[in-house]
């Protein structure tokens, strides 16, 4: 479900400065030989200097300001929920289930997606597009505009993933496709115009981690802590790192 603005966010602007982060100063390189015995006695008793700690006060430039803050009442925005920025939004999910659209300029609530399940991870977003994928298994598809759906799933629903579980990590999005892992063990590519199916692979372990992308190749990390690679076009499997070594018991 999409609601337009008008949202009860509590938005703040406040006043103070926060002081802009110094350029920290070169470390001094150390000499490659003494030249005289002085300059020897002198590297090897170096005089005490002062604790230090990569940056001078008195190099800041000018002070950054707080353009703006907005709070979400009754939500909860857990620790790997970052925010995602794209065409001048600030998207943020919720673990109540709720996508936020905020206006990056001024903090101004755009719209909200809710869904029936908790968001654990970011969306992603396209030119166009917004990517979410809830606890329940709801992967969405929404106008970066005005939060109105193009396509959702509920792939839990679908008869070959039954297993899948839901989704703990953020969707990736690569050019047509849109690739995310699931607590059940799939790794799943669907359209990214349509939501028509792609390609999936189970591997049988909980994957929650975000999957990353080197060129063609989808890579995947699992529970059982095994690194996979998968070919971004069909999904076929190209390689896997061992298994972690177990300890020997006696």
């Amino acid at each position: 479900m999409s609601e337009a603005s008008g949202l009860d966010l509590r938005r703040h602007r406040p006043h103070e400065t926060i002081p802009r982060p110094a350029k920290a100063s070169l470390l001094p390189q150390p000499r490659r030989r003494a030249h005289s015995p002085r300059d020897a006695r002198r590297l090897a008793h170096p005089p005490r200097q002062p604790p230090t700690h990569g940056v001078h006060a008195h190099t800041a430039p000018a002070s950054y300001r707080l353009a703006w803050a907005a709070e979400f009442p009754q939500e909860r925005l857990g620790t790997a929920l970052e925010p995602i920025v794209a065409r001048g939004r600030v998207f943020i999910a919720t673990h109540h289930g709720n996508l936020y659209a905020l206006d990056a300029t001024s903090g101004e609530a755009l719209w909200r997606f809710t869904s029936p399940a908790p968001f654990l991870h970011a969306p992603a977003a396209a030119t166009d597009v917004v990517v979410a994928a809830d606890a329940a298994g709801g992967l969405f598809a929404l106008d970066i505009a005005n939060g109105h759906p193009r396509w959702t799933l509920g792939l839990a629903a679908e008869p070959d993933l039954a297993s899948a579980g839901g989704c703990s990590a953020s969707p990736l999005l690569a050019g047509n496709l849109v690739c995310v892992g699931t607590r059940g063990g799939w790794v799943i590519a669907r359209d990214l115009d349509t939501g028509a199916p792609r390609w999936q692979y189970r591997v049988g372990v909980p994957i929650r981690q975000t999957a990353a992308l080197a060129g063609h190749r989808l890579i995947v990390t699992a529970e059982d802590l095994v690194v996979r690679a998968f070919d971004l076009r069909s999904g076929i499997p190209l390689w896997a790192s061992a298994p972690p070594a177990r300890p020997d018991r006696a």
